[in-house]
């Protein structure tokens, strides 16, 4: 993704630096997927995690440069779809009637339980549900990433790739940030729409042949 930056002269030319907002947005969705990653991917225990990122200055098609981010984080835990069978009524039922609606899509029931696990409110701990709080983590990731890469300009090259179980969603500009449904909660279901339809042709949400969750012992 294009990120927000800064330049500054010295002697040897130009640097390339974050911005105070590009720092601040990629430490909050950093925060942000790792609490995620720690909560969800183990039901009795903080699960385990790993990151890498890098920045590197890319050419543009039409001449100019730009800081490119790029962050890679990985769960060994729990799939979404293992996580959201476990989840509190609510939510997994929710998930359920999501899958069983869009049947006749081409994607499988993991993939669509995925995708509806994406909405705010969505969430598979318990007692976030008793505090009436949660289901909010991946919506604000999006919101980071969107933010990070100049959203809402049509130059905003941002994108994010989920990779859970069996299922694999690519989000790319425009179709990432989440958009306000009438209950006022984001939404994000995969398609130039404004309707929970997923993506016909698996434009957007793909489903791998493998597995990439770690074998269970």
């Amino acid at each position: 993704m294009a990120v927000a930056s800064q330049q500054a002269e010295d002697a040897k030319g130009v640097i390339w630096r974050l911005s105070g907002d590009g720092k601040a947005n990629i430490a909050n969705m950093v925060g942000e997927l790792l609490d995620n990653a720690e909560r969800h991917s183990s039901a009795g225990s903080d699960g385990d995690w790993s990151m890498a990122a890098f920045m590197a200055k890319r050419s543009n098609d039409d001449g100019t440069e730009s800081m490119r981010c790029y962050l890679a984080f990985l769960s060994v835990g729990r799939s979404i779809e293992e996580a959201i069978s476990t989840a509190p009524e609510t939510s997994r039922d929710y998930c359920e009637r999501y899958a069983k609606l869009h049947h006749r899509s081409g994607l499988s029931k993991g993939t669509l339980a995925t995708i509806a696990a994406l909405q705010d409110g969505v969430t598979s701990k318990h007692d976030a549900v008793r505090g009436g709080r949660g289901g909010t983590g991946l919506q604000d990731a999006l919101d980071f990433i969107g933010l990070l890469a100049g959203y809402p300009a049509p130059t905003a090259d941002a994108r994010m790739t989920i990779v859970s179980g069996k299922s694999c969603i690519r989000l790319r500009h425009p179709i990432l940030v989440g958009r306000r449904d009438g209950r006022d909660r984001r939404v994000q279901w995969c398609n130039d729409l404004e309707r929970s339809e997923p993506a016909t042709g698996q434009k957007y949400s793909v489903r791998p042949t493998g597995s990439f969750r770690r074998d269970a012992r």
